[in-house]
């Protein structure tokens, strides 16, 4: 059903002239994000997170989810999600996602952070940057950073 929805919402903004850029993933807790690759990944479940956190709770969660970059069967599993959402075939315009003009990028992640996990997180971005545009040749590549972020 969520799929459904992003397949009308494509053919919306398709229709409307719009180009949309594909999100697929997030450092943050509120949409699970990273966090829960690794859960699924490990079994580990991630720290708690309580409205009105504190900073030491935001510190436990972040190092938990960066353990994504580091976690082999975590980026198998998002990898696995990306080659299924480039395959997919829009119910409403017919179209793979992977050759559809509406998507105009796909996001590696929002907001991703490195952290300490400086070394893997580089290795993470070229490796999904690669997958990405193994799986959908004619669209972009963003990294979805919000500012300074550790790169030779």
């Amino acid at each position: 059903a969520i799929l459904a929805g992003l397949d009308r919402l494509l053919c919306g903004a398709r229709d409307r002239g719009m180009t949309v850029v594909l999100v697929l993933n997030n450092m943050w807790q509120w949409s699970g994000g990273f966090a829960s690759y690794v859960h699924w990944a490990t079994g580990e479940a991630p720290p708690p997170m309580r409205s009105g956190a504190s900073d030491e709770e935001w510190q436990a969660h972040q190092a938990y989810a960066t353990r994504f970059y580091s976690t082999p069967a975590a980026r198998a599993l998002y990898y696995r999600y990306v080659r299924m959402l480039a395959s997919r075939l829009n119910s409403c315009s017919g179209r793979r996602y992977a050759d559809d003009p509406t998507i105009l990028a796909w996001e590696l992640a929002n907001e991703a952070r490195p952290l300490a996990a400086v070394e893997a997180y580089r290795a993470w971005v070229e490796e999904a940057a690669a997958v990405v545009r193994s799986a959908a040749p004619s669209h972009l590549v963003a990294l979805g950073s919000e500012g300074p972020t550790p790169w030779p």
